[in-house]
């Protein structure tokens, strides 16, 4: 340090940071903030002299380099520091420098994986700000905006034309909005705010005091991508999340213009939510639908015309809503898809309505959200009829009406079409058309000149369709007589099988042909069970090798489905997602346990290991399990956290230590069965947390941690048994506990 401080070497420092830098960085780590304090401190304060004291342009592309390449949140965030100070020697005019350092920023934040969906609704959403993901996502994020502070204080101070150097902080201030922070929840529930909201909403704050109104910001999307706008026009992605809190959740609004025209900002914000609508994650989504209720409403009592559907815009919309009404888990984000679906519908003028539904009758590949689409046409139709039955819109009757009609009445196999499978079409097709039979008698829309079509093309198919259909089903209805009158008949009537030309023994159907019945009856609902079981788990299994790449989450799961030869869309069989997958690994590695404890036991033959000894190499072999997964063990722990996915959790735990327990040779009936299982419980998790953060050789320092704590656990057992610390309701109250875990998990007490 002393040497870097004297001036008579500041030339040498001046000319050397370029290879000074790495060498400094490479002890910035988490690891030494921790347990090296003062290297880390000496570091910290060399790379801050070197930043002020060396060539700013080289310092400012090394640190640059060093902040995208680097994965540990510690050293990005000292790194700030004398980035800060750099730019403050850099000239205000070099934009490009600017620009640089501040995409540098976002992209070791496009490197943190985001939060994986969960099933938390409501307020239960504000947990996620105990998980540690979160919890790092948004110090990250709170470091970096006291970095914007620092900025848009110096430009503000600076008292020249700032202009593009504020429009530069200014978009990369909107990416911010981005992955990950878009990922997490940013609503307000009773007044409560997540850490999430409210460093939106500080980003929020910044942003106007740049722009003043965000709405300019759409016209950005249509500058070329060669011109000087490319640095500072914001990803569509920062847009969409800025417009979703500023008029969606009225973050700022009263400081925001309100003068445009409702059908202008209505078109031109739509591609934000298509934006928004293909993430997947259900925190976008929820954001996408909100943002695109509060779009619709700004046209709710006006018209939208039709030309706006020119726009490539409407038609990535309607097909980014219809894949989310159709396919997406959550069955409330699906209703409020609907919502949205049907109030887009109804939002245009009549022959919008009409070219719109027209073309999504094209585009819709699932049979009830096209009988939904029929539906709302057949109301739109009854509207017109109430409102002058004699002057009905043209686009909703003659040629384009029957144009319409081509498509609504269509059985792609002819009369071998599956008609459950397209029930909700049909249905929603025929009472459209019995609408039209009662309700236009003076045949106004031309219906009645187009049923004789329809019987040759639609009816007569439909018709034979049915009467396949019936025909099978009485087929289906006498097979089940028959076989069950073969339980009735009692005559020795002989059933003979031949195989490879030679008859098998005979079997009399009054012994063996209703016996055989009654067994396959019965044990259908069961083979069911256990064969989507089995299924479920073979998907579990293949998906962890995925694991240490995707994480525990739906897209592991997929990938494990796609090796199993199943779609990638059966990760929907397993609700809780990456808690599903968690859950298999950690019961799955504890049967595993069981079959090594098994092996301990008959290597130690009659001269076993103490209690502790063996509890030791049992733990030990346990937490080896966990080994491959390390790097993603944390957000397993997280995931496990959560209220809904504790019960699991403790019940692996606690049959984990009670397997332990036993194979030790524990058979006492005493308290001491309690305490040595709640003991072992405790040391387990203690040394687990340790293990995820230990960088030694081979876990050597793990080991270690897990012989110091078990050796305290045998000094407190013996403590607590020698005294009165014991008591029939802490006996019971154990009990139950480990009773609930082997319940929960469907086991019994038998080895």
């Amino acid at each position: 340090m002393k040497l870097f401080a004297d001036t008579n070497n500041s030339s040498a420092v001046k000319n050397s940071s370029w290879d000074l830098i790495p060498i400094i960085t490479e002890y910035l780590t988490t690891k030494n903030s921790n347990k090296n304090v003062n290297l880390f401190k000496c570091c910290e304060q060399l790379l801050n002299i070197i930043a002020n004291n060396s060539n700013p342009e080289e310092v400012l592309l090394q640190l640059i380099e060093e902040i995208e390449e680097t994965t540990d949140h510690t050293k990005f965030v000292v790194l700030l520091n004398p980035l800060r100070g750099v730019l403050h020697r850099i000239p205000k005019n070099r934009i490009n420098s600017l620009a640089w350092s501040l995409n540098a920023l976002q992209t070791f934040l496009n490197k943190w994986d985001v939060p994986e969906d969960t099933s938390l609704v409501g307020k239960e959403k504000l947990l996620l700000d105990n998980t540690e993901n979160v919890q790092k996502i948004t110090e990250l994020h709170i470091n970096i905006l006291l970095f914007y502070d620092f900025l848009i204080e110096e430009l503000e101070a600076s008292g020249e034309n700032v202009q593009e150097q504020s429009a530069v902080v200014c978009k990369f201030l909107i990416q911010l909005l981005g992955k990950p922070l878009v990922c997490l929840d940013m609503e307000v529930f009773d007044g409560i705010k997540s850490r999430a909201r409210r460093i939106a909403e500080n980003i929020v704050a910044k942003v106007i005091k740049i722009v003043k109104d965000p709405v300019p910001l759409l016209e950005m999307r249509f500058e070329s991508e060669n011109n000087d706008m490319s640095l500072t026009r914001p990803n569509a992605l920062g847009i969409s999340v800025l417009f979703y809190l500023v008029y969606a959740e009225e973050v700022c609004i009263e400081v925001t213009p309100k003068v445009y025209n409702p059908v202008y900002f209505f078109h031109h914000s739509l591609h934000l939510v298509t934006v928004l609508l293909e993430m997947e994650n259900q925190m976008c989504l929820e954001k996408a639908l909100r943002l695109a209720s509060t779009l619709l409403l700004y046209v709710k009592f006006v018209e939208v015309p039709y030309l706006l559907l020119d726009s490539e815009d409407h038609c990535h919309f309607s097909r980014a809503l219809s894949k989310v009404i159709v396919y997406n888990d959550a069955e409330s984000i699906r209703k409020l898809a609907l919502c949205v679906y049907q109030n887009y519908l109804t939002s245009f003028e009549t022959r919008g309505f009409y070219l719109l539904v027209s073309n999504l009758i094209s585009e819709l590949n699932h049979t009830g959200l096209i009988g939904f689409t029929i539906t709302k046409y057949k109301d739109r139709i009854a509207e017109e009829f109430s409102k002058n039955a004699q002057n009905v819109s043209p686009y909703l009757k003659g040629s384009r009406l029957i144009k319409v009609l081509r498509k609504f009445c269509y059985l792609h196999k002819e009369e071998e079409s599956d008609l459950i499978e397209l029930s909700d079409q049909i249905m929603a097709t025929l009472n459209l058309l019995r609408y039209l039979a009662l309700r236009d008698k003076n045949n106004v829309t031309d219906i009645w000149d187009y049923f004789k079509i329809l019987e040759e093309t639609y009816f007569k198919c439909l018709r034979k369709g049915i009467e396949l259909s019936r025909a099978h089903y009485e087929l289906k209805v006498r097979e089940v007589e028959e076989e069950q009158s073969l339980g009735d008949n009692k005559s020795e009537s002989e059933v003979s099988v031949t195989v490879a030309g030679r008859n098998l023994l005979e079997m009399p159907k009054n012994t063996h042909g209703v016996r055989t019945t009654t067994r396959c009856k019965a044990s259908g609902n069961k083979f069911n069970e256990n064969y989507e079981g089995e299924i479920k788990n073979k998907i579990l299994e293949a998906s962890l090798p995925f694991v240490t790449e995707l994480g525990w989450s739906k897209e592991a799961l997929s990938a494990g489905a796609q090796i199993m030869g199943y779609p990638g869309i059966t990760h929907g069989m397993f609700s809780k997602g990456g808690a599903d997958l968690v859950h298999y690994f950690q019961t799955s590695s504890n049967r595993k346990l069981v079959e090594v404890l098994k092996e301990f036991r008959i290597e130690a033959g009659d001269k076993p290991n103490s209690p502790a000894e063996f509890a030791e190499q049992a733990i030990q072999t346990r937490l080896k399990m966990i080994i491959p997964y390390i790097s993603k063990w944390p957000q397993a722990i997280a995931i496990m956290s959560l209220p809904p996915n504790v019960p699991n959790a403790l019940a692996t735990l606690l049959t984990m230590v009670d397997d332990i327990c036993y194979y030790a040779g524990d058979r006492s009936v005493d308290f001491n069965w309690y305490l040595r299982r709640i003991g072992i419980a405790a040391v387990y998790k203690a040394t687990e947390l340790y293990m995820i953060q230990d960088s030694s050789r081979e876990y050597e320092e793990t080991w270690t941690f897990l012989n110091r704590r078990l050796v305290e656990a045998v000094q407190l057992h013996d403590l607590i048994s020698k005294s009165d610390m014991k008591s029939q309701t802490a006996k019971d109250t154990a009990q139950a506990v480990f009773v609930t875990a082997r319940n929960i998990l469907g086991l019994n007490w038998n080895r």
